[in-house]
């Protein structure tokens, strides 16, 4: 025990030290970890103040896992919908033609093999690093490490409006990360889990702050204002 313990700590040590992880929402030329940076077009994207990220595991790849006794659960307040894994947008920030940006969740994506778990939190999707990304704490640590969880593949990318203005990306194909590979192996003492397997897909559901709406509606306020003062004189 406490030599995969001691495994997981060097693993987690390694990986931040590497240039290859950013946090969520961090752009893919970025090194250094933040907890939540912005898209670097920052000046054209919207809050994303609702909506959600699914994230389905492909056939061949959930009938592996099932035969390795390994199952993949969101954690609250995500929920499993049809087979695939919810997980509620409360945060970030995307731009709405490109769909560059990050989804943030406060759910996480829990691996697990009888006893043992490998608990990814604060899941965070970022279209401009291409990373799906998780926080990890490991045992003995004081603090968690943002990890790699997907490489996300954006050639099949497509984009439409849901309702309500809605911005709708879907046919994401996921990819498991390095970053991953490594503490799912040596956490669930496995050896099926390696860089750049196919995982399945993801797509987002995200409504954003409409700034054009926020000040028509302030300048309405103001008209309203200026007939009332405008009768009351006469």
């Amino acid at each position: 025990m406490t030599r995969t313990r001691t495994s997981i700590i060097a693993a987690v040590t390694a990986l931040a030290l590497a240039a290859g992880l950013t946090a969520c929402g961090g752009s893919s030329k970025t090194t250094t970890s933040t907890s939540k940076s912005k898209p670097s077009t920052s000046a054209q994207a919207r809050t994303i103040v609702g909506g959600s990220t699914t994230l389905t595991i492909n056939p061949g790849t959930a009938a592996k896992l099932k035969a390795a006794g390994i199952t993949v659960t969101p954690s609250a307040p995500g929920k499993v919908a049809a087979g695939a894994a919810v997980l509620p947008a409360d945060g970030g920030r995307i731009i709405v033609k490109s769909l560059i940006g990050s989804v943030h969740s406060s759910a996480g994506l829990t691996f697990q093999k009888g006893a043992s778990k490998v608990v990814f939190e604060n899941v965070a999707v970022n279209t401009e690093s291409r990373k799906i990304t998780g926080s990890y704490t490991a045992k003995g640590a004081k603090s968690p490490v943002r990890i790699a969880i997907y490489q996300m593949r954006l050639k099949s990318l497509t984009s439409a409006k849901g309702k309500n203005g809605a911005i709708v990306a879907k046919q994401i194909d996921l990819v498991l990360a390095r970053g991953a590979v490594a503490l799912l192996n040596t956490g669930l003492n496995v050896k099926i889990f390696r860089n750049k397997q196919p995982f399945g897909t993801a797509s987002f559901t995200v409504v954003t702050k409409n700034k054009a709406t926020t000040k028509k509606k302030k300048h309405t306020s103001k008209k309203s204002s200026s007939t009332t003062t405008s009768k009351s004189s006469k």
